[in-house]
């Protein structure tokens, strides 16, 4: 391999006699290749999935990774740099062109939604349903939400109904009480008004009312205004009479701009139900009665179409049949 000597120690690329001398850390000296996170020499998914695990907070890139991870040149690492790695691995692109402005040229970027309160029983856990669509020419979106940590816990996001193809991360910040979703593909996300279902838990009775935020949302790195803002999650409620656990569920409920929804499992069928939404003065906004509903999961949809004179504010839902009540306090935007 030729000799060593002072003023070149290893030996990189020192000509002896009619030998070149071999330096076998010479490829961890040379420049790190664009979108090479894993700093293997070669650019893969495995890449890009290393760039969504750090956005949400699941690793931590170094400064050499970072360096290479801003495949998008707009010094923010987020889904869409995943985004274009998965592109270029595959084929559909054959180099990175690094370029602040390139996903800002795109009008219409997606929408979320979710309701404007979740209204839960403390004994299990509960969803809170993402509404999400995204348009075309949209690979990469990225979402942060803030809860309470102190009155609920973050235990997943269900992945089951997601359409394939589509690579996603999820983390959850217990000290800042910070979810993150990161998703990306290399072709178009197509995502139509699809459903994503966060899931949580109650971990503190005493606090009966918290909110949960969206503050930031990103797609293909272009940020999304006119977004919901927050949800209140609310654990009070009341189910009344005799042995009332063993003929009715803990009703779920939660309001969307379109009306009150709810869903329970009664264990009896032939059961008459009384449906009835008031305000805090007594009056009536709606009312339904339901006879001979059989046993099983029942779900119910109150639009605000159908309420009388409805206005923003404060009103109670009431469930009655002959041997139970529940009620529960709603707000409505």
């Amino acid at each position: 391999t030729g000799p060593r000597n002072a003023s070149n120690p290893g030996g990189l690329g020192e000509r002896v006699s009619n030998y070149v001398v071999f330096n076998p850390w010479a490829q961890q000296l040379s420049k790190p290749v664009l979108g090479d996170v894993s700093m293997n020499g070669e650019v893969k998914p495995f890449d890009a999935s290393l760039v969504l695990q750090h956005v949400a907070g699941n690793n931590t890139l170094s400064a050499k990774q970072l360096s290479v991870a801003d495949v998008s040149g707009n010094e923010i690492i987020s889904a869409y740099d995943a985004s274009l790695i998965l592109q270029y691995s595959v084929g559909l692109i054959t180099r990175f062109d690094p370029d602040p402005l390139k996903a800002a040229i795109i009008n219409d970027f997606a929408t979320i939604s979710f309701p404007d309160l979740i209204s839960e029983s403390v004994k299990k856990t509960f969803e809170i349903p993402l509404t999400v669509s995204t348009a075309q020419g949209i690979k990469a979106l990225d979402m942060k939400f803030n809860i309470n940590q102190d009155h609920v816990k973050f235990i997943q996001l269900n992945k089951s109904n997601l359409p394939a193809g589509l690579s996603i991360e999820t983390g959850f910040n217990a000290q800042k009480g910070e979810i993150t979703i990161s998703m990306a593909s290399a072709y178009d996300l197509n995502l139509l008004s699809q459903t994503m279902n966060l899931e949580f838990e109650f971990v503190n009775s005493a606090i009966t009312e918290s909110q949960f935020s969206l503050n930031l949302a990103m797609a293909n790195d272009s940020f999304l205004n006119d977004l919901p803002v927050n949800s209140t999650i609310s654990n009070m409620s009341s189910v009344t009479g005799l042995n009332y656990q063993s003929q009715i569920s803990e009703p779920n409920v939660y309001v969307d701009q379109d009306g009150i929804h709810t869903r329970f499992e009664l264990s009896k069928t032939n059961r008459n139900m009384a449906i009835q939404v008031v305000d805090l003065t007594g009056r009536t906004l709606y009312k339904r009665d339901v006879r001979n509903l059989s046993s099983g999961l029942q779900y119910f949809d109150l639009p605000f179409s159908d309420f009388v004179n409805p206005n923003r504010g404060i009103y109670i839902l009431n469930l009655k049949a002959d041997d139970f009540s529940f009620s529960k306090k709603l707000l409505i935007k």
